[in-house]
Order: structure tokens, then sequence, then C-alpha cells
């Protein structure tokens, strides 16, 4: 295997050299995996993590993973303590697609110990009597993440408040932009109808659903849950917020996503910690973003649950991502290329993964799963301890340099960190050839100020497009100092 610098996150490829032909590589952002010739079992090829620390818990594994053929892997978590061959559990006969997918293992420990995780990619038949159908030759596995949970302790949700539909009340729709809708009830459910989505000026926020909580409160760190049934004829993606009814943004208890098909059902839920003290919330739905070919939109709202949460569980999560760092690379600990990505599936989204590389001089983010919601596929220049610091008394202008494989559209924000007050707002239509882009600030600074350089590309088109990648060519950014 090439060494790089780079961080395996204690993966590592074994391959049986002497019958299987396969090369183990990071790269491009991922953990990349080239077979020849699977060998002669599920174990030729294989990535493994060892001594993973285990305690009396509960554990989940997604491996997030994408192939150029059809291919099939077995996930194990092999006890290390016990002697002879022994394993937690198996997910066997996987099959590994072209579009990045979460893998899923999801296994018991009844105490202390260890276990070695192991993603096996060598030959496997599923189906003995149809040796067609099995591992192929000549493909390429791209992992770009896998997320270890650990699942503790119990926790019994305990419903407060269900509103009453029947009484004609309960959902409130407002609008802005353009946009027009309302809201009627029947059969115990609520209709939001959407006359008009919003003009140009608009957003996700434009139109807003919000379910009543009555006079239910909630109190800063503690637990909470919702659920409620959702169905879109023309289907609908955007946010799902509980927060104030009154102050919006600004006293907001918890931020998640939703995201139907057309004509389907979906159960929309969360079980959060809550982020603020609210006194008047309620469950905000903005779905000012029409779905792709749509004008208009009907959405039922059904069997809607809020509650508390009782208990000590809790879910620890770690994502052993595969984006290179080092001197002249991308990473969150090299102040002179402080990027990262934000990606919908890091918050239990369904949808919105990427990754991020630095090559002969051009920085990439590849986008190989498109989320419906323009936060779901985020990058992020100036971040946590590398913000972009932007002095006081000047103008400032940020020349950009890109283009990608396919045409796709982005917004592009200047924010002050710890806050949403963007400095500028502004759109990028990259092509497939280079073209440069320059946005300014309109104001000057009071004091100096701690800044993120936001690229947002998550859509509704983008999350059909399958993988799309970004070559930044050039960043500049250039301070006018007032006369």
């Amino acid at each position: 295997m090439k060494k790089r610098c780079t961080d395996n996150r204690g993966w590592e490829a074994k391959i049986n050299a002497e019958t299987a032909d396969a090369t183990a590589e990071l790269k491009e952002g991922s953990y990349i995996i080239e077979i020849k010739n699977p060998g002669n079992g599920d174990g030729d090829v294989q990535l493994a993590k060892a001594g993973y620390p285990l305690k009396a818990a509960d554990y989940k594994i997604k491996i997030w993973a994408k192939s150029t053929k059809k291919t099939y892997a077995h996930i194990l978590a092999r006890n290390e303590q016990a002697e002879g061959w022994e394993t937690f559990g198996g997910a066997f006969n996987v099959e590994i697609g072209p579009e990045i997918a979460p893998l899923e293992l999801n296994f018991t420990s009844p105490g202390e110990g260890s276990a070695e995780l192991l993603f096996n990619l060598g030959k496997i038949t599923p189906n003995p009597d149809n040796a067609e159908d099995t591992t192929p030759e000549d493909f390429k596995v791209t992992i770009d993440k896998i997320e270890l949970y650990e699942i503790s302790g119990e926790e019994t949700q305990v419903p407060d408040y269900t509103p009453d539909f029947t009484a004609g009340e309960g959902v409130a729709v407002t609008t802005s932009e353009e946009a027009t809708g309302s809201v009627g009830f029947a059969d115990g459910k609520a209709t939001v109808t959407i006359d008009t989505y919003p003009n140009a000026d608009g957003g996700v926020w434009s139109v807003k659903a919000d379910i009543l909580l009555g006079d239910t409160k909630v109190e800063k760190g503690k637990k909470y849950f919702y659920s409620f049934k959702m169905t879109a004829a023309n289907g609908q993606g955007g946010e799902a917020l509980v927060e104030s009814a009154e102050k919006g943004w600004e006293n907001r208890a918890n931020f998640n996503g939703i995201s139907a098909g057309a004509g389907e059902e979906a159960v929309i839920s969360s079980v959060f910690t809550a982020e603020a003290d609210v006194d008047d919330p309620v469950i905000r739905l903005q779905i000012g973003n029409p779905p792709e070919g749509a004008t208009s939109n009907s959405i039922v709202i059904s069997d809607v649950v809020f509650g508390h949460v009782e208990g000590d569980k809790e879910t620890h999560k770690t994502t052993d991502a595969f984006m290179p760092f080092g001197p002249n690379t991308a990473n969150a600990t090299n102040p002179a290329c402080p990027w990262q990505t934000f990606n919908g599936t890091d918050e239990e989204n369904e949808r919105g993964v990427g990754t991020i590389w630095a090559d002969n001089g051009s920085f990439f983010y590849r986008i190989d799963n498109g989320g419906t919601v323009d936060w779901h596929d985020k990058l992020i220049c100036g971040f946590g301890g590398n913000p972009l610091t932007l002095a006081s008394d000047s103008y400032y202008t940020v020349e950009i340099t890109a283009r990608a494989t396919q045409p796709v559209s982005c917004g592009v924000f200047l924010n002050p960190m710890g806050g949403w007050d963007p400095r500028f707002s502004e759109s990028m239509d990259l092509t497939t050839e280079f073209q440069t882009f320059r946005f300014s600030t309109k104001d000057t600074f009071v004091v100096d100020m701690d800044f993120e350089l936001l690229f947002q590309f998550g859509s509704e088109a983008l999350s059909k497009m399958g993988e799309v990648t970004i070559e930044f060519q050039n960043m500049t950014i250039y301070q006018m100092s007032v006369q």
C-alpha cells in the first residue's frame, strides 16, 4: 500500500497476496480499495480496525461506501477476548452499488472488552446455486466515512402535547416574497396548501407552517422528542425547527431537516437536547423551496406528538473520515488551509455526503450524495480554531476561481462566527469551465471579527445529479482600507 501523509483512523487494509490482487490507498479524501481479483474468500480483501473498546452497550457501525460495479461485503465485529473465532454479530451479503450509501452493522456487547471491526470485500457468492451472482473483478470501492455509535442506558418518551386538529386549529401558515398559502382541517388532519412558491428573492423560510404546541415550554439542557406524519402531493424538502413562535431563529431549541417524496407518507421525528429556553415553542416547518418542477403543493400533517424524555440513554458517535491532513493539504489544524465539510448525514439526515482534498495546486470538494436542502452539502472555509479574522475599518472582496464536473449552483455567505448575520449572501453558478467570481462587503466592521465563508450546495436538483466535484483553482480575500 502506498504511504501518504494521511490518517487512516486505525483502519488497516489486509490483502491475502497469495489469492487476491488488490490495493488500498487513502486518496481524494476517501479510503479507496481497487480490486482486480477478489481471491477465494470474503476475508481475502479486508479493511480492519483492531482494538475497538466496548462496554455493556449497543453498537452501530455505518460504512458510507460505493462501488464501480455491484458487489457484496460482510461486516463483522470479532470478539478479541474470546479464544478462537467468535463475533458479536455480523451483516452478511451487504450489497454495494454505484451511489454512496450506508452499510450497517448492529451488535450488542454484554460487558467490557474490545472488538476487531472487519469490512470484508473478498470473494462472496450469496447463493451457491447461482455462481454468476458473485463478487466481480476489476472494480473500485470508495469509502468516504465510517460512523461508530455507542448506545447505552434506557429512556422513555413521555407525550406532553398532541394538537387537536378536529377543532379546526393547531397549524398556522405564514408566507413572504410573494408566496401564497393557507391551511385547512378535516378528518383530524391539517392540510397546508401552497398556491404559489416565493420569487427569486425567497428561500426555505418564505413559507412557514407552524405546528402549535399550546402552553408547552422548553427548558435548555432537557431532552425532548416529537413525531408527526407528512404527505406532500409533489414531494417537499425543508427544515423542521423547534423555536419561538415570536422570536424565531433568535430563540431556537432544535434544528432538523425534512424530506418527503411525492405522494409518500414520511414520518418526521427528532429526539433532541434543547439548546435554549423557549416559552412559546412551535414545530416550525420552513418549506419555501419548491420541489423540482412544482409551482404549488398540498401537504397533509397528522399524528403529531410532542413530549419530554426520561431516563439516561446516551448515544456517543464518532466519525472516521478520510480527508487528508498535513503540510499543504486541507485540514482542521493547518491555519493556511482551514477547510471543512458539513454533511446532512453528519446530523442523521438521510442525505448529504461530501469530502475534500488538495492536489496539484487545486482544492477539491466532491459531493457523493446530494442533499435536499442547502445546508446538507456545505463547504466551510474558516471554522473552529481557524476562523477567517478580518480587521475593522476595511472593506473586503473575495475572489474565487472554480469549475465543476457538472453545472451546479450554490449559495456563498460571509458569516460572523457564533451567529447568523451574513455580510454578503450571493450565488455562484458553476460550469465545467473555470470562471472567476467576486463578492464584496458593503460595510466596514467596528472591531476585528472572526468569519466563516460558507458554500452551500444542497438542493432537490443536486440530489438527483449523482457525483459532482468542484475544483477551486484560486480563492483570495482582498482588504481595502477606508480612505
